[in-house]
């Protein structure tokens, strides 16, 4: 199966937006300020905090998304004697000040070259400098790090002229994949919690398996489970739309009918797993195998098997991955 990227996928044929419109909603319309969305990998989490970002463009509530890196950046997961608190605070600053900025490049290209580019050139500038010293730190074991920036020394006054030219009533950050940053680091989970309060409302995404719900809503935190791919209408449209694609780009044709019926949906549905990428994988596994084997084996069976197998193959995925956990 051909993945696509959120992204890609909220300007695409293939986005079924019904059940997105109804997060989004809920999402703006809570007077909670603090989100974390929770569901299996592949539910709609980021597509969720890509349609957030897409409703508010030009509107006087926006909401600015990032996906910071889940790989170890500075080569540790939490600050040691050569990439102290200092150089954490320092790289996450100038990261976080890139996004804004792109973000407005991206968007608002005539205001960014308007009224950023000073901004934008010291950005850049300081980060070219950080990343000099970073490399020599590990590739010639310097350590001295010129370039030292505090959290906010940069990304705040960016806000603050944002929220201003644009005239927004609300500004709400989103992060994708919050607590896999920095292979999942405590440090950097906490440093990016300080931005918290730039904004008017923040929500996060998290794939830990063990959230304290209970815990957590005391903070503050609404927290919001992406389930939509249990929907049995919302999963058949989702398929329409994909087998379409398919058939629009591609010589070896799907059958629609077939895998549209119920017997495929209502096994996809009770298989015990939300994941629409996982019901995709199933989808493109049966059609594979029901080429392969014809009329040799019942319909039936050739899903139970395409089932199983990507239950298997998730399995030994999970032992092999760490999973994240959330410090807030």
């Amino acid at each position: 199966m051909i993945k696509i990227k959120a992204d890609d996928l909220v300007n695409s044929k293939e986005f079924v937006r019904e059940p997105v419109d109804i997060e989004v909603n809920n999402i703006l319309e809570s007077s909670s300020n603090k989100f974390i969305l929770t569901g299996e990998k592949g539910s709609g989490k980021s597509t969720v905090l890509c349609s957030l970002e897409k409703r508010g463009l030009g509107s006087k509530e926006q909401t600015i998304k990032i996906a910071p890196e889940g790989v170890m950046s500075l080569s540790t997961r939490e600050p040691n004697k050569v990439f102290n608190r200092e150089v954490f605070d320092t790289f996450y600053e100038l990261s976080f000040a890139r996004d804004i900025l792109r973000y407005i490049k991206s968007n608002y290209p005539i205001l960014a070259r308007k009224c950023f580019a000073k901004e934008n050139e010291k950005v850049y500038s300081l980060t070219k400098s950080f990343y000099t010293t970073l490399n020599n730190a590990i590739y010639l074991y310097e350590s001295k790090f010129d370039t030292k920036v505090n959290t906010k020394e940069l990304s705040y006054s960016i806000l603050r002229d944002l929220r201003r030219l644009l005239e927004v009533e609300k500004l709400n950050l989103s992060i994708d994949r919050f607590d896999d940053i920095n292979g999942s680091s405590e440090y950097v989970q906490q440093i990016y919690k300080r931005y918290f309060d730039m904004f008017d409302k923040v929500i996060i995404v998290s794939d830990d398996p063990n959230l304290n719900n209970e815990k957590l809503t005391e903070k503050g935190y609404e927290i919001r489970k992406i389930e939509y791919g249990s929907s049995k209408e919302v999963l058949r449209e989702i398929i329409k739309r994909r087998i379409q694609s398919h058939n629009d780009n591609n010589v070896d044709k799907m059958n629609e009918d077939l895998f549209t019926q119920d017997i495929f949906i209502d096994k996809l549905i009770n298989q015990g797993n939300n994941s629409i990428t996982r019901s995709l994988d199933i989808l493109y596994i049966t059609n594979h195998l029901l080429n392969f084997e014809g009329s040799d084996s019942s319909f039936e069976k050739i899903i139970d098997d395409s089932i199983k197998y990507e239950k298997e193959r998730v399995k030994k995925l999970e032992r092999i991955i760490k999973p994240p956990t959330l410090y807030l």
